[in-house]
């Protein structure tokens, strides 16, 4: 049976408004720059199309990124006809922390024109400012975001891992500006819970969405070995207790961790990465179970308590960025 065939009995993603914008983004996205390098990739871009996932990140990780989006580019090739039905997102600013001004209009810019040019697209259709750079005025980074959009390179602005002190700023600009910040992407999931310590409550009252990086806590939350075996001495204290709760839903750790993130209505979308099926079926199975009893929720508290992990928000999406999500 073709996959085509098989789609017509598979619910699709459903879609979240961001903020107060009318942009929509599927509960659950797709990185597609994480886990690049297999010779013979499964078409996971249609498969997610055709399961209603619309929203896809190309931000590379650091020291990777013109191989990595021109190897996007090869994946994405194939599905132009259908470029109508994606949203995009590009962080700039991303893998090139180490220069000086990576806020700058000049990277900024320059860097949104090269992956256009390595992936073989015309736009984008959200551009991020990916940290803040405190050698550059904010004015000007944020102005840089608002020439993108001019320039028709960009449809939608918005920030990432920017620290609270600024956001308000920074979207005090963009909004002068007539390209109001649409959404905030950053880390979010049951081991780094920093962003209900305020930043999903200020995102609320601007009326800007929220994209979930790393729900899946940088690989921390995958079943990397079977029920029943003794964890190794390095993982988190939390997983055994959340292998429990998972089993008892009937779900795998990577499920549970989704449905959680999901069941947070200030989450408009949470990023994944694969290039197997098997595992995007799996993920899109937990779209389905965003609903947790008070008991299950009481329990994962207890599992994972809502405490402040990152002092400086910053550092909170991709601390390491060669880690995968």
């Amino acid at each position: 049976m073709s996959f085509s065939t098989k789609r017509a009995s598979v619910h699709t993603a459903a879609q979240r408004r961001s903020g107060h914008s009318g942009l929509h983004l599927s509960a659950l996205g797709l990185n597609l720059a994480n886990g690049l390098g297999s010779d013979r990739p499964e078409p996971v871009i249609g498969h997610a199309l055709d399961l209603g996932i619309n929203h896809f990140d190309i931000s590379a990780r650091a020291g990777t990124h013109q191989l990595a989006e021109e190897e996007i580019g090869r994946r994405l090739l194939p599905w132009h006809g259908r470029r109508d039905e994606m949203v995009i997102g590009l962080r700039a600013g991303l893998g090139i922390g180490s220069l000086s001004g990576f806020g700058s209009r000049k990277q900024i810019l320059s860097g949104l024109d090269g992956a256009l040019r390595r992936t073989g697209l015309s736009y984008v259709d959200v551009l991020y400012a990916h940290r803040l750079d405190p050698d550059t005025p904010l004015e000007e980074s944020m102005g840089a975001l608002t020439a993108a959009v001019q320039q028709g390179k960009a449809l939608y602005v918005g920030l990432s891992a920017f620290p609270l002190y600024s956001l308000r700023r920074a979207a005090d600009l963009l909004a002068q500006s007539g390209t109001p910040c649409t959404v905030y992407q950053g880390s979010y999931s049951l081991l780094d819970r920093w962003a209900e310590e305020g930043l999903l409550d200020v995102l609320h009252n601007l009326g800007i969405g929220f994209v979930a990086g790393a729900p899946l806590a940088h690989g921390q939350l995958t079943t990397s070995r079977r029920f029943g075996q003794q964890p190794s001495p390095d993982s988190h204290p939390a997983l055994p207790g959340l292998h429990d709760i998972a089993a008892s839903r009937r779900q795998t750790l990577e499920q549970l961790a989704i449905s959680w993130c999901l069941r947070n209505p200030a989450v408009t979308s949470a990023l994944t990465t694969t290039s197997r099926l098997e595992h995007l079926l799996a993920a899109h199975h937990s779209l389905h179970h965003t609903s947790l009893s008070p008991a299950e929720l009481a329990d994962l508290n207890a599992c994972c308590p809502p405490t402040h992990t990152h002092p400086d928000p910053c550092a909170a999406i991709h601390d390491s960025e060669s880690r995968a999500q």
